[in-house]
């Protein structure tokens, strides 16, 4: 091996550290990285290794050397990156390597048209190879670096399937237009200006294309929460309807106070004791059905819990609540009675569409926190991430109840956990009993 081997062999050592490097900076924009400090130092080194050994497997830039890059920067990100969905993993780390591809061909395109030659005859000189080579390598990581101090405003969580198709198909398509490229000023047909500003307007379109990426999650976000919205005006207005109803019944039942009395008197005066007697029974039957199956002396929190009550026993569903005092709540009553009305909401919906035995149990305590479990019968469900995957018609329309009682959760820095097993869903909550400031 000769003095210029061994100085390829080094370069592109360091060049390969360094487009690894790059891409990992690049992703640190997005998700919190698994390692740090020298655990992150000894996870590059094997990434950079193993890019490494692939290269002599591939002695052209052709399209198998790029898949090969491609899936190992996918394997890696996605198990340097587990917060981030694989979907938009790949999307990421396509719309980097075509980006960085397209800045490679460019710089070296532009150089070839500086020293009014064929990109063949370029590659074939030493010092301007090695100068490109440095240059190309710092440009890519200063704007990996630029992009990781960037305060990206989200994460894309929100984007659906399709938004993730139709953003791969330009830098798809962009890697097609580079390859062709490629071939075409290797076999000398195209040279010169144009070719760089084709190449470099390529490489600048993909890394603007992430600022699309984030106006469409900003627009989704905004969506959902106008929807969420939307929903919890809907609930509110179901509360207060139940206020009205609650406060109506005991209006009539006030009304009809007097009159009971009277009947009773008249019926006791006339001694007519089996008929004052039925009567009696008449009017027990009739209070113990429209009575209150809560009394934890929280007049909001009670509301929404003997509301659901009695639309569980409609659809037939056999219901337990097990509460204490929670006068003592100091939480704020929109935000509480909102979040068991949305969780009562789920539990009856699931409840109901159950076929067998139908089971509700519903535990709220108050001691030195707010404890509350939720546990119901339902159909299987999966669990992923703590959310719950709808199967309704149009799911990204659906589903805000369940995030909604986390955002309030997250308000107050409460903590939750779910599980399903055997036909059961369980709920379970921790709240500080402390207010917001």
């Amino acid at each position: 091996m000769n003095d210029l081997d061994t100085l390829s062999m080094l370069l592109s050592a360091l060049y390969t550290m360094m487009s690894s490097l790059a891409f990992f900076w690049f992703m640190d924009a997005f998700a919190v990285r698994r390692y740090s400090g020298a655990a992150f130092a000894a996870y590059w080194a094997a990434v950079s290794a193993l890019n490494m050994i692939a290269i002599p497997l591939f002695h052209e830039p052709q399209l198998a050397h790029i898949v090969s890059n491609l899936l190992l920067f996918i394997l890696a990100a996605w198990f340097l990156y587990p917060s981030l969905r694989k979907r938009y993993t790949v999307l990421l780390t396509i719309i980097f390597y075509i980006a960085s591809y397209a800045l490679d061909f460019s710089t070296a395109a532009l150089f070839s048209a500086l020293l009014g030659i064929d990109l063949p005859s370029f590659h074939q000189t030493v010092v301007p190879v090695i100068v490109r080579g440095m240059i190309l390598h710092t440009l890519i990581l200063c704007l990996c670096g630029a992009i990781k101090r960037i305060s990206w405003p989200v994460k894309y969580k929100q984007l659906h399937w399709e938004s993730v198709v139709l953003t791969l198909l330009f830098p798809l398509s962009s890697l097609v237009v580079l390859l062709a490229l490629f071939q075409t000023a290797f076999r000398k047909e195209y040279q010169g200006w144009p070719l760089v500003f084709c190449t470099l307007f390529l490489a600048v379109a993909n890394f603007a294309l992430l600022f699309l990426l984030n106006r469409l999650e900003k627009s989704e976000q905004t969506r959902q929460k106008q929807l969420a919205q939307e929903q919890m005006l809907q609930l509110q207005g179901k509360n207060i309807d139940a206020l009205c109803a609650a406060y109506s019944q005991q209006r009539k039942l006030t009304h009809d106070y007097h009159y009971t009395l009277s009947t009773l008197h008249g019926l006791l005066k006339a001694k007519e004791w089996s008929a004052a007697q039925s009567f009696l029974e008449s009017v027990e039957n009739n209070q113990t059905a429209h009575s209150p199956l809560v009394n934890s002396r929280h007049p909001i929190l009670d509301t929404v819990l003997n509301q659901k009550a009695h639309e569980a026993q409609n659809y037939g569903i056999d219901i337990h609540i097990e509460v204490n005092d929670l006068s003592q709540l100091a939480l704020d009553p929109v935000d509480i009675s909102t979040m068991f009305a949305n969780l009562l909401d789920n539990a009856i919906e699931a409840c109901a569409a159950y076929p067998g035995e139908k089971r509700l149990v519903v535990r709220v305590v108050l001691e030195e926190v707010l404890f509350f479990s939720i546990q119901n019968t339902c159909n299987p469900v999966t669990i992923q991430n703590n959310c719950i995957a709808t199967t309704k018609p149009n799911p990204h329309l659906h589903g805000f109840g369940l995030e909604n009682v986390k955002m309030i959760l997250k308000k107050y820095h409460g903590e939750f956990s779910m599980k399903y097993e055997n036909d059961s869903f369980l709920f379970v909550g921790e709240i500080a009993n402390t207010p917001l400031s």
